[in-house]
C-alpha cells in the first residue's frame, strides 16, 4: 500500500497531456503549423497550458480550501505546479520535434549513456552507438537556474569519461536565465537556445543562439543524416 497517496484535490486536476491537447484545441494548433514558428508555438503551447491549469488549480483550490488546511493545500498546489511545469515543456517539444518529423528517441533515458539520462536522443540509439558524431543529445529545461549544472555535468561525463564529440545541445522556454550560466555552458561547448525575444543580450556568446534556430539545425541535421544514408 502506498504510504503517500496522491491527495485527493490532485485527482480533479486532468493529467499534463490531457491539458496540452486542451491548449492544442483552444489555440488551433492544427491551422498553426507550418505558418508559425515552433519555437513561438512552443511559447505559445507553454503558456497556454499554464492558463488552463490555473483555472483547474482554482477550482480545486475554491471546493478544497474550507476541508483541508489552506497552507497544505497550497504547499501541494505548488509542488505538483513545479513538478508538471517541467513535463510539459518536455512534452511541447515533443510535439513539435514531432510535427516537423525529426526522429528521436526519448526513452534513452530507459537506456542509459554512460549511467546519464537524455531528454532526446536524436535520431536513436543505434545511430549514436555506430557513430556519436552523427546523434545530438538535447536537454530541456522550464526553469534554468536549478538545472543547468545537470547538463553541464552529463556533458562532462559523457565526454571526459565516455570520448563522445561535443554534440551536447540545450534549451529552455524561459528567460530566467543568467549571462554567467550561458557563459559556463557555451565555454564548454554546450549550444545553449535561448527564447528569441531575450536572445539578444545573450548572442555575444559563440555558442548561444536563439530558440527559432534549434528546430531549424535540427531538420538541417535531419537532412545531412538522409544525405549520408543516401550515399551508402
Amino acid at each position: 500500500m502506498d504510504e503517500n497517496p496522491r491527495p485527493q484535490w490532485l485527482e480533479e486536476i486532468p493529467s499534463v497531456l490531457e491539458i496540452l491537447e486542451g491548449a492544442k484545441g483552444e489555440l488551433g494548433f492544427e491551422e498553426l503549423v507550418g505558418k508559425v514558428k515552433p519555437s513561438e508555438l512552443a511559447r505559445m503551447l507553454e503558456r497556454k497550458c499554464h492558463e488552463i491549469y490555473r483555472r483547474y488549480e482554482e477550482k480545486v483550490w475554491g471546493r478544497w480550501k474550507g476541508e483541508v488546511d489552506p497552507a497544505k493545500l497550497e504547499q501541494s498546489l505548488q509542488q505538483s505546479r513545479m513538478s508538471r511545469a517541467g513535463k510539459t515543456t518536455e512534452e511541447i517539444f515533443k510535439l513539435l520535434i514531432n510535427s516537423l518529423g525529426i526522429e528521436y528517441e526519448r526513452n534513452a533515458r530507459k537506456r542509459q549513456i554512460g549511467g546519464e539520462k537524455p531528454d532526446f536522443l536524436i535520431p536513436d540509439r543505434e545511430t549514436f552507438d555506430k557513430d556519436p558524431s552523427k546523434a545530438v543529445i538535447l536537454s530541456v529545461k522550464r526553469k534554468v537556474r536549478e538545472r543547468w549544472r545537470e547538463v553541464v555535468g552529463e556533458a562532462y561525463i559523457l565526454r571526459k569519461i565516455h570520448r563522445i564529440p561535443d554534440n551536447v545541445w540545450f534549451a529552455t522556454l524561459e528567460c530566467d536565465i543568467d549571462d554567467c550560466v550561458v557563459d559556463t555552458m557555451t565555454k564548454l561547448d554546450i549550444r545553449v537556445y535561448i527564447p528569441d525575444d531575450c536572445y539578444e543580450q545573450f548572442k555575444r556568446f559563440q555558442k548561444a543562439y536563439p530558440l527559432s534556430q534549434l528546430f531549424e539545425d535540427l531538420l538541417k541535421f535531419g537532412k545531412r543524416r538522409q544525405l549520408k544514408l543516401n550515399e551508402r
